[in-house]
């Protein structure tokens, strides 16, 4: 899974920076301010208690006064397939609604899923961003995730990565009046943060029923996910 988000990652422009407790990625937002993300992999939802140690590593592997404010920790949570799924959610929101140190967001996967959506991948002779923004629109992929969202599968996988991982594009043509789905997204992740910014992807597109989905053409999706940009408060 690293792998996978490692490719993400420096496909839109982030910096790899290696720590001892895993990849630090650092993206400058403006001249003066850098956004960081802290990818750790874990079998388990153990987090808030070694945070800390998270956080200092970061502090180690780089000098950077945007480490306090502005680092977000990406867990990748491998998890086995009979894991109930009440009980899952609960935890991660435990987890994600923690606001000491970092924004943190939990992308977990089974073993088994994850080796498909590599097959998948490898089959495409694509790489893994380019074929997960291809396949996010998908009807039948959209179809299936919705239909059970605790199902194992790839479908449902490259869905929890595109909604953990904010700055995934939606690969449809755009009319000439919309802005970049990059650009606005992007814009509500650093103005809003990362768990509004999830509210709002869940409100906007992952609240749909399949048929609704399947009703929807490239363009309505691109209006659903083109999400407002909030005012700068400062």
């Amino acid at each position: 899974m690293k792998t996978i988000v490692n490719n993400i990652f420096q496909n839109h422009g982030f910096l790899l920076r290696e720590s001892s407790v895993g990849n630090l990625y650092s993206f400058p937002l403006n001249q003066e301010k850098i956004s960081f993300w802290l990818v750790i992999e874990k079998d388990d939802l153990d987090i808030l208690e070694n945070q800390n140690q998270y956080f200092e590593a970061c502090k180690n592997a780089i000098e950077s006064n945007d480490i306090d404010k502005n680092t977000s920790l990406l867990i990748l949570a491998k998890i086995p397939e009979d894991t109930q799924f009440k009980e899952l959610k609960e935890h991660i929101l435990t987890v994600e609604e923690d606001p000491y140190l970092f924004k943190k967001l939990v992308l977990f996967y089974s073993e088994n899923e994850l080796e498909e959506l590599k097959f998948q991948i490898s089959k495409s002779a694509e790489e893994p961003l380019a074929f997960i923004e291809q396949n996010i629109i998908v009807s039948e992929n959209f179809t299936k995730y919705k239909t059970n969202p605790a199902l194992f599968c790839w479908e449902s996988l490259i869905y929890r990565i595109t909604h953990k991982i904010p700055f995934v594009k939606i690969n449809v043509e755009q009319d000439n009046n919309l802005q970049s789905l990059f650009d606005t997204n992007y814009s509500v992740l650093t103005n809003k943060g990362i768990n509004e910014f999830a509210d709002l992807m869940e409100n906007s597109l992952f609240s749909l029923s399949p048929e609704n989905f399947e009703n929807l053409s490239p363009q309505e999706i691109l209006e659903r996910l083109t999400l407002e940009t909030p005012t700068d408060e400062n």
